[in-house]
């Protein structure tokens, strides 16, 4: 267990996080001779990737003025905050949504670096580099789009049951299943990433548990 702070917020990261991460890019150990250097870039990436997405969380946190505390877990994270369980619909929103805003800039900024060439192109740079830029624009870009989805409780869904409000839990819960068993459907079909695809069933399968308390 590893315990420090950062920006005044607490953070800790649980040992599961590491072995998340090689689980992730478990293919890199087939990569030859160069695989530490592989999976050393990839870990670094989803360590700077989740952390600064669950920053985000926690300075809309401090906007509002929660003490936030972050901790980093198996495939993720999560930012809370003491008193913060009955937000307002609308901070619970902003707070949802800071998060995959904050990894479309960790994205953004490096792509727009690279396409005005600021930085050099992708086969000029030394392998490490290389590695490291392409693992943090595809992690950001693809962490932030998948967090967007309205699947409970990813923050596309927590933003889904903040619109629907406490009163219509039962309609935003069948929201959520409706969109997970959809996009189940579509990676089943289109997508060869089997990890998503039990990622999704795994939530779809939660809230249908959750939907089955609420009635």
């Amino acid at each position: 267990m590893l315990r420090f702070g950062l920006f005044g917020i607490g953070i800790t990261i649980e040992p599961f996080f590491w072995l998340s991460a090689l689980l992730l890019n478990a293919s890199a150990f087939d990569s030859g001779p160069g695989w530490i250097s592989d999976m050393a870039a990839w870990v670094l990436v989803v360590l700077v990737s989740v952390l600064w997405h669950e920053l985000g969380h926690a300075f809309a946190f401090q906007w509002f003025g929660y003490r936030p505390s972050i901790v980093l877990q198996g495939f993720g994270g999560f930012a809370t905050a003491p008193g913060a369980a009955n937000l307002p619909r609308w901070k619970d929103v902003i707070i949802s949504l800071a998060g995959p805003m904050f990894g479309l800039g960790l994205f953004l900024v490096p792509y727009l670096l690279l396409t005005l060439g600021v930085i050099p192109p992708m086969n000029e740079l030394a392998e490490g580099w290389r590695l490291i830029l392409k693992y943090l624009l595809w992690a950001n870009l693809v962490w932030s789009l998948l967090n967007l989805v309205p699947i409970y409780p990813l923050d596309g869904g927590r933003i889904l049951l903040a619109l629907f409000g406490p009163h219509r839990l039962r309609a935003a819960l069948m929201t959520t299943i409706g969109v997970g068993v959809l996009f189940g459907i579509y990676l089943a079909v289109f997508s060869f990433s089997y990890f998503f695809l039990l990622f999704v069933i795994m939530m779809t399968y939660q809230n249908y548990q959750r939907l089955a308390v609420a009635r």
